[in-house]
């Protein structure tokens, strides 16, 4: 049995465990322990060998490889959310058992990652943190950059729905935008990410975090269904690939293909910081101004931010602004 394997067959057996504690939860703080902490902790484990261990099958594809992988994420927010109304929908089944369902699939599903899983140029001792990695200029830079984008990134994630209950949309209809924004994330991963092969992978990182600063601007000019539901379209599509195009920035500049794993998982650690402080930010704006307007203004600024410290990171490897990096 593989080092990373090890790791991850562990972390499979924990988020099912999350998902079938949740069927059985009835008080709020039970779900955060379930849902937040249990099943949190279980995804970032298998997150980062899962994306890593791609990484070390290809140098020239690397992007579209990864971007592949990941978008593992997205079909999931697609399917799951559906599959969960539906299963709602049936007066016998309960909540308790609608959640047990969505679990053994995961459980099949996870049972796949644990057997298939492997990598080629497994950690050595002394690999699993490497502090030396924050001396390197560029890989501070795209850390500070994935850390401000973070902050913004899942705004509309989380409000979209409300957003749109707001302005007229059906509740249905409302629960179903994040289907589309996953789904859109999707084609996101796969198409920029063939495209970061060519372009280069900080060039597209860029690409996407403007892209996604100006859509989040535009945000709040969308009042009817049709341009809520492009707007979904649109921001799942572009953000998306800021996910999937770290571990491939990251991998770009480790010194090994058995560093990939550590080196992204330490900056992950670190950017994820980003994604937890930026929800109960906007959280408090919309509470204190009752307006999506400074959710908005928050969420673009923090990502054009990201987007200007990526020329950062780009120019510490080559100081060419044009260059294929």
């Amino acid at each position: 049995m593989e080092i990373v394997q090890i790791v991850v067959a562990p972390a499979c057996a924990v988020m099912v465990l999350s998902v079938m504690m949740t069927s059985l939860c009835t008080q709020y703080s039970q779900f955060i322990l379930a849902q937040g902490v249990l099943g949190g902790m279980a995804c970032g484990v298998i997150f980062t060998p899962a994306i890593s261990v791609v990484g070390q099958y290809f140098s020239r594809h690397r992007a579209f490889a990864m971007g592949i992988a990941s978008s593992g994420a997205p079909a999931g927010g697609v399917l799951f959310p559906i599959v969960l109304n539906r299963l709602l929908s049936f007066p016998n089944l309960g909540f308790g058992w609608t959640v047990r369902v969505v679990g053994f699939i995961m459980l099949a599903l996870l049972a796949c990652t644990s057997i298939l899983l492997t990598e080629i140029a497994p950690r050595r001792k002394g690999q699993f943190f490497t502090p030396s990695a924050f001396k390197n200029s560029t890989y501070i830079a795209i850390n500070v950059a994935s850390f401000m984008a973070m902050l913004g990134l899942f705004t509309p994630l989380f409000y979209i729905s409300d957003y749109s209950v707001q302005h007229g949309m059906s509740l249905q209809l409302a629960t179903y935008q994040i289907s589309i924004l996953n789904c859109a994330s999707i084609f996101g991963r796969l198409f920029l990410g063939y495209v970061a092969d060519r372009i280069g992978h900080y060039n597209a990182m860029f690409l996407s975090m403007a892209s996604s600063a100006i859509l989040i601007f535009c945000w709040t000019s969308t009042d009817s269904v049709a341009s809520i539901t492009v707007f979904s379209a649109f921001y799942g599509f572009f953000s998306g690939t800021i996910i999937s195009l770290y571990p491939p920035c990251v991998a770009q500049i480790a010194p090994s293909l058995s560093h990939i794993a550590t080196y992204v998982g330490m900056g992950m650690a670190t950017v994820s910081l980003g994604s937890l402080a930026g929800t109960p930010i906007n959280g408090v704006l919309v509470h204190t101004y009752h307006s999506y307007t400074q959710v908005a203004i928050f969420s673009g600024v923090v990502m054009v931010a990201g987007a200007s410290l990526i020329i950062v990171a780009r120019l510490t490897i080559k100081r060419e602004l044009m260059a294929v990096i």
